[in-house]
């Protein structure tokens, strides 16, 4: 027996072979299903499907969609407070302006309120043409307020010379508003009467030759006249001859 399995050992390998393979077909045939025949709990995946094919493709059909959705909204971050779609949704609903909130007039004070741009059109036209201007600055009503503004400031006058030589001045100052000039100041000299006597050069330019009436004299009795030239000296014509106190306190429309 040992000799004749020992001489056909070979042949009886293949026949064991043959026999095991036989029973594994059998074993596939009977016992391996398809995946649509193999039953799913979906109780704790939420799938509808409760077959593992349907399982499969109902999860390659989610996979899909979320692939096209996310197509549709893009890709980056959210720039509002909520970083999820829906919280971003609410948070622009809640801050949109409604069209009963947009006043088409200029008389409405309900807060939350915003104006129509209707409106912007009858403010310009309100502020008017800027280059109508007389203002050196017409790029703005600001700017030409501005502008105005500086002028309308009392600043000092300080260009003028005084003839010291001559006279002695006690308090001399000039200011300029705009084009108004403004002149106070107290003197002492020798005068002679009826004879032109400049005090003071470079003086803001009159617009028109003015003639001014002074006071003189500490008693209050001299009088004199006196104007700025169109050169922009002040001149004085005194009424008396002698040497007295002068008292100065005018104003003229200077030309610029």
């Amino acid at each position: 027996m040992k000799l004749f399995i020992k001489k056909n050992i070979k042949f009886i390998i293949v026949i064991v072979i043959c026999l095991i393979g036989s029973s594994i077909t059998t074993l596939a045939t009977n016992y391996i299903f398809n995946s649509n025949e193999v039953s799913y709990d979906n109780t704790e995946s939420g799938l509808h499907a409760d077959e593992v094919q349907g399982a499969i493709d109902e999860v390659f059909q989610h996979a899909t969609d979320y692939s096209e959705i996310k197509n549709k909204i893009g890709t980056g971050s959210l720039t509002t407070t909520s970083n999820t779609l829906i919280g971003g949704v609410n948070e622009l609903n809640s801050n949109k302006i409604n069209t009963s909130a947009i006043a088409n007039n200029l008389t409405t004070t309900a807060s939350g309120s915003v104006l129509d741009a209707r409106q912007g059109k009858i403010l310009n036209n309100n502020i008017g043409t800027l280059s109508s201007l007389n203002t050196n600055d017409k790029t703005s009503t600001v700017a030409a307020i501005n502008e105005l503004n500086s002028k309308l400031t009392p600043l000092e006058f300080t260009g003028y010379t005084k003839d010291t030589t001559n006279f002695t001045f006690i308090s001399f100052s000039v200011y300029k508003i705009g084009r108004i000039v403004f002149v106070q100041g107290e003197l002492t000299g020798s005068f002679t009467i009826d004879t032109n006597t400049d005090i003071v050069s470079g003086m803001p330019k009159p617009l028109t030759k003015g003639f001014i009436p002074l006071m003189g004299g500490y008693n209050g009795t001299f009088m004199a006249n006196g104007y700025v030239t169109s050169t922009g000296k002040l001149r004085i014509r005194p009424r008396e001859t002698g040497t007295f106190g002068l008292y100065l306190c005018f104003s003229y429309i200077a030309e610029n």
